[in-house]
């Protein structure tokens, strides 16, 4: 259909349209404006001399060129840029300490004592039962131990893993070293 057979109301409700997104613009714009002129209104004083922000901006700017163009600009700008990566690094880095420390601190206070208690004798230089022993008292009173008494799970094929865990079982127990490596060597 060729442009001109567009009926009069679909026309005038396109026209109606392009009005309005150009009211729409105009108000961004105003606002654009007024909000940059509000940001550009603040006065700095320094040494009791009173600037607005635009004169403040524009002299350091001036300021800048001029000793660039007197010093170099690699002589000039390689301090302050250095100094704001030093700067970025330093806020990251105590960042991540508060956080670190924040955590270390949140897990010792909502620690068990009873947890405590059992951490602190694991400790390899004791036999494997002994060790076994606490470890499993370890995992008992911080509730660790509750899925093993449920063998079904979806993060993992159980069936394969107790099928094999049951012929690794009957394998040891008649003594067959041959069939056991058979068994282990898919599970490295």
């Amino acid at each position: 259909m060729p442009l001109w057979a567009v009926d009069d109301s679909l026309a005038a409700q396109l026209t109606r349209n392009a009005r309005q997104i150009v009211q729409l613009l105009k108000d961004i714009q105003v606002d654009i404006v007024r909000h940059v002129r509000t940001a550009l209104s603040l006065k700095i004083t320094v040494v009791g001399v009173s600037v607005d922000g635009l004169m403040a901006l524009l002299g350091a700017t001036v300021i800048v060129v001029v000793l660039c163009r007197w010093q170099g600009t690699s002589r000039m700008l390689r301090w302050p840029i250095l100094l704001l990566i030093l700067t970025n690094i330093v806020a990251d880095l105590v960042g991540y300490l508060a956080v670190r420390c924040t955590i270390k601190l949140v897990e010792w206070l909502l620690a068990r004592a009873t947890s405590w208690e059992a951490q602190v004798p694991l400790e390899p230089g004791e036999g494997y039962a002994e060790w076994l022993a606490k470890a499993e008292a370890l995992d008992a009173s911080d509730g660790r131990a509750a899925w093993r008494a449920r063998l079904e799970s979806e993060l993992y094929d159980w069936r394969h893993a107790q099928a094999t865990a049951q012929r690794l079982r009957q394998a040891r127990e008649e003594g067959d070293a041959a069939a056991l490596m058979r068994l282990l060597l898919p599970c490295l």
